[in-house]
């Protein structure tokens, strides 16, 4: 088959269970067609055509599909027809809903707009109508689209996310109580796969990572506030990696700071996207420090308590005198120590573990180079970005560009 043949079959194939709409848009944002009945109220909505310049760069730089979650929570899926380098055609399916969002929460998400009553009326009407399509499921449509328009197999974590607006302040009330209709088939043996990679600190996580996000897209009661459902679900999440870590060696002190810092920087989320960044980052520094904890089985207590210590304080400023005095050792004895056991002076230590946390962050965050200096506690934006290079080699622009690339 050619290419529009499998778009077609593609088409028929999403919207046989599920009111998914498909929009094809020229490289310069026109629309071409679509199947969506309401077209011009779905295009103020999405208002692609503002969009622009941020498909076109991720284009440019990437090519693969671009998922976006706009100021509704509403997801799309964004894929490109090229002919070499050069894109023909955009393609888009959606909207969608993550989960089931209630009637007081379109209500709330649509306030303070300043839109007329009958068009606010309308607009939550479509929204009721859109589908709500699992996290997995939704991702899995964009690589096969990817597929049909390319011949390019990917899988769906490989799909890139583009956040747009904030979201207006959460519905408060209690969650409603319905019967919960999902499979929950193979999550179990999954979710346990996942954190023994955690307990043994298996640097090789991301296939059991795929797994059970392929299964499961968080709790299945239904809260009517998307965004708060995402964080109870990464909040479960963070919870059982710490004690997964725990079991692996980590400190307990350790696994608690790290479990109230990810929980902390979650309740300030704005979005399911920023969610979703913060679990991923999460999972894999509980895994590295667990894996980083079970190499160091040679070393003295005395110097374990100071890589804890590090560790633990790794957003703070930090120094031999402050370790020495915080450990109860003299400067001397735990700088000729740490020295003699690890290679490496304590300073140098700090300096590269402030490096890894950077690494970690510019990988799986949008924060700017000066806002990760600043959290990581340098003195200035020049310090890190030459403590940065003399590590990796690259300056931070550099290697997020390079692993964006990946």
């Amino acid at each position: 088959m050619d290419t529009e043949q499998n778009l077609e079959l593609f088409r028929n194939l999403i919207s046989l269970n599920r009111n998914l709409y498909y929009w094809k848009y020229s490289p310069e944002m026109e629309l071409l067609w679509t199947n969506c009945p309401s077209r011009r109220l779905y295009s103020t909505i999405f208002g692609l055509r503002d969009r622009r310049q941020t498909i076109s760069g991720h284009f440019q730089s990437s090519g693969v599909p671009l998922i976006i979650i706009d100021i509704l929570e509403m997801v799309w899926i964004c894929a490109f027809e090229k002919q070499g380098e050069v894109c023909r055609g955009i393609h888009v399916i959606g909207p969608a809903f993550h989960t089931d969002a209630s009637r007081e929460y379109l209500n709330q998400l649509t306030a303070g707009h300043n839109l007329s009553i009958n068009y606010k009326k309308a607009l939550i009407e479509c929204l009721e109508m859109i589908p709500v399509v699992p996290t997995s499921t939704y991702y899995e449509y964009g690589a096969m689209l990817h597929y049909c328009l390319s011949g390019e197999r990917i899988c769906s974590s490989d799909l890139a996310y583009q956040t747009e607006g904030t979201l207006p302040v959460s519905v408060s009330g209690a969650a409603k109580e319905e019967p919960l209709t999902h499979q929950h088939a193979g999550i179990w043996q999954a979710e346990l796969n996942m954190l023994k990679m955690v307990e043994e600190g298996n640097l090789n996580y991301k296939a059991a990572f795929q797994q059970v996000s392929q299964l499961s897209s968080g709790i299945k009661v239904r809260l009517g506030n998307p965004l708060r459902q995402a964080k109870d679900s990464v909040l479960i999440f963070v919870t059982l990696c710490s004690r997964a870590a725990i079991r692996g060696g980590l400190s307990p002190e350790n696994a608690y700071t790290l479990q109230d810092l990810y929980i902390q920087t979650l309740e300030d989320c704005k979005t399911i996207s920023d969610c979703m960044a913060v679990s991923h980052t999460m999972y894999e520094d509980f895994l590295k420090r667990v894996h980083k904890c079970r190499q160091k089985t040679d070393v003295s207590v005395c110097v374990k308590s100071c890589c804890d210590y590090i560790d633990m304080h790794i957003y703070e400023k930090t120094d031999l005198q402050m370790i020495a005095d915080r450990l109860n050792y003299t400067r001397y004895y735990l700088s000729r120590k740490f020295q003699k056991e690890m290679g490496i002076s304590i300073n140098d230590y700090i300096r590269n573990r402030k490096v890894e946390e950077a690494k970690l962050l510019l990988r799986s965050t949008s924060q700017s180079v000066l806002e990760i200096s600043n959290i990581l506690n340098f003195c200035s934006r020049s310090h890190f970005t030459d403590s940065f290079r003399k590590v990796t080699g690259l300056s931070p622009s550099r290697y997020r560009e390079e692993e964006q690339r990946l």
